[in-house]
């Protein structure tokens, strides 16, 4: 498989997946939006449980980004990957509405605390009833950070503020 079959597999796999944790998220929205504490914590308190675990790992190491991350209202997910020369690979989703979604996919490297990247590509999907999709490539080598501070991380995205007010706190691992 070539470089370009191989980043089209992985994009729709991705996309998939997004889709689904956006209509999970607008669901949960609907069945109880706001009624979360800001902490985080779920009744059982699993996902203050997982915050303390990423905010144990160290900012400095490129792993600490690692896993999957997720807003409160779950309608924004960002996945992490680091591969063997320590590069984070980063997806992003965002739900807009029931069949909307923004992605954005980039790589950085991790300095004092901040995941750096300069190659971020956006791209909008709409997803028709028949699940048909119209993807429109939004930009490319968008830049920004990902900031990492007790156990959420926090996006500046210096092409379109996308990240502005968001705050992704640690879902799972790898």
């Amino acid at each position: 498989m070539n470089k370009k079959e191989n980043k089209t597999n992985i994009s729709a796999c991705f996309m998939k997946k997004a889709l689904f944790a956006a209509l999970v998220g607008f669901a949960v929205c609907a069945a109880g939006c706001g009624k979360a504490e800001k902490t985080g914590k779920t009744e059982d308190g699993a996902l203050a449980e997982k915050d303390a675990t990423a905010a144990e790992l160290s900012p400095e190491e490129a792993g600490a980004f690692a896993g999957e991350w997720t807003d409160k209202a779950h309608n924004a997910v960002m996945d992490i990957w680091v591969d063997e020369d320590n590069v984070c690979h980063v997806e992003v989703s965002i739900g807009k509405s029931d069949n909307e979604v923004s992605y954005w996919s980039f790589t950085g490297t991790v300095v004092d605390s901040q995941l750096l990247y300069t190659d971020c590509e956006r791209v909008d999907a709409v997803y028709s009833d028949s699940w048909d999709i119209t993807e429109t490539s939004c930009y490319e080598r968008g830049r920004g950070s990902l900031t990492m501070g007790d156990g959420k991380v926090t996006w500046s995205d210096a092409q379109d503020n996308a990240g502005e007010g968001l705050v992704f706190v640690y879902y799972s691992e790898y």
